[in-house]
């Protein structure tokens, strides 16, 4: 099921030119000069990684490890983090130049 009022909160976000937006309970960069264009627009839709996300937050359970290979932006793992715990997420992320966003992402949670 995709996200409901797609249109209405991506008329929000732009709206307000929103600097971060939340996904799942985790606050992601949104900004298109350090995500890009297109996921940026994905991020305000709430479709950036929606599958990912809806799977994850039904197969984690509390005692799970997560290693994540090829954060991305590191959604995904700000979301296993959020529902088993930092402690229990590895993530890795092989392209330098997204390091800046994934510590921004890192530096912001919301949980």
């Amino acid at each position: 099921m995709k996200p409901k009022f797609r249109t209405l909160r991506r008329r929000y976000h732009e709206l307000v030119n929103s600097q971060t937006v939340s996904l799942d309970g985790i606050r992601v960069d949104a900004r298109a000069d350090v995500v890009g264009h297109d996921v940026r627009r994905e991020i305000i839709r709430g479709t950036y990684e929606f599958a990912e996300r809806k799977l994850l937050a039904q197969v984690l359970r509390s005692s799970d490890r997560v290693v994540e290979m090829g954060a991305g932006i590191g959604a995904i793992g700000l979301l296993a983090s959020r529902l088993i715990g930092a402690e229990n997420v590895t993530s890795f992320e092989a392209n330098p130049a997204l390091e800046a966003v994934i510590r921004s992402n890192y530096g912001n949670p919301s949980f």
